[in-house]
């Protein structure tokens, strides 16, 4: 089993680390750029929540054994050139348990990212042996959500499978967990979805499918009747996608060594 944490982790202690170091934890914690920008979006009167986060970081890396680290960078294009400044701060990361996730925010349209001040990034993480994913192929297996034994609880006990929906509000809600018992009473119609074949044709004949894997069952219930692709949102051409994918392929080999074969 996996305890598995989305968070901006500012309300992790010391106490909560202790009682998670008897499990195999992933976490992915996000940062909004570098420490000025980071706490102009995560604005918090009380506490320095950038110099929080790392420290939640730290507590973890020092104090977790069997734990994997997903750095979650939301990117625009200004906070794209405060890399330099993240990659410091976070440099005490194993880079065996961690790695950066680099994701666009969604008010910064793909065709407007700047490709440069991405390359840039993308290669300034490589050189310091953070492997990034940006949209990284092959994925290996399906949308986590669409894993028949993965659920995601909400603080309420509502129940969804997906960390990426619009809201989690009773009109995506697909279950409740019963806090008597343990169990989650599941709304069967809904569920139905995430388990079924939704894949388009376009996609299935497609030459990238076998590393792609297709279109989350989300976005594809959220775009019904509209042709979408996983490369829509790269703003990458094939040959700079192949060449990041070239040079993760030799950083993780570095790193990995024979765990790899």
């Amino acid at each position: 089993m996996i305890a598995d944490f989305t968070t901006n982790a500012t309300l992790i202690t010391f106490e909560h680390v202790e009682y998670l170091k008897h499990f195999r934890c992933h976490f992915q914690i996000t940062l909004d750029g570098g420490h000025v920008s980071h706490n102009l979006v995560k604005r918090n009167k009380s506490i320095d929540t950038y110099a929080k986060t790392l420290e939640s970081l730290s507590l973890i890396n020092d104090n977790i054994r069997e734990r994997f680290i997903a750095v979650r960078i939301n990117f625009d294009n200004n906070t794209l050139l405060e890399i330099d400044e993240i990659i410091k701060d976070i440099n005490f990361l194993d880079r065996i348990k961690s790695y950066v996730i680099l994701k666009k925010v969604w008010q910064l349209s793909t065709d407007r990212i700047n490709k440069d001040a991405l390359l840039g990034a993308i290669q300034n993480l490589i050189d310091n042996k953070f492997l990034v994913d940006y949209y990284i192929m092959p994925k290996g297996c399906v949308c986590f959500a669409e894993r028949e034994n993965e659920v995601l609880f909400n603080y309420d006990g509502e129940v969804f499978k997906c960390t990426t929906i619009s809201s989690f509000t009773n009109e995506n809600t697909l279950g409740k967990l019963d806090f008597s018992t343990g169990h989650v009473e599941w709304n069967t119609d809904k569920i139905y979805d995430w388990f079924r074949d939704m894949q388009p044709e376009y996609c299935k004949k497609c030459k990238w499918f076998p590393a792609c894997l297709g279109i989350c069952n989300n976005q594809i219930m959220a775009n019904k009747g509209h042709k979408i692709c996983t490369f829509d949102s790269f703003n990458l051409t094939e040959k700079e996608y192949l060449m990041y994918l070239f040079k993760y392929n030799i950083l993780q080999k570095e790193l990995y060594g024979e765990e790899l074969k």
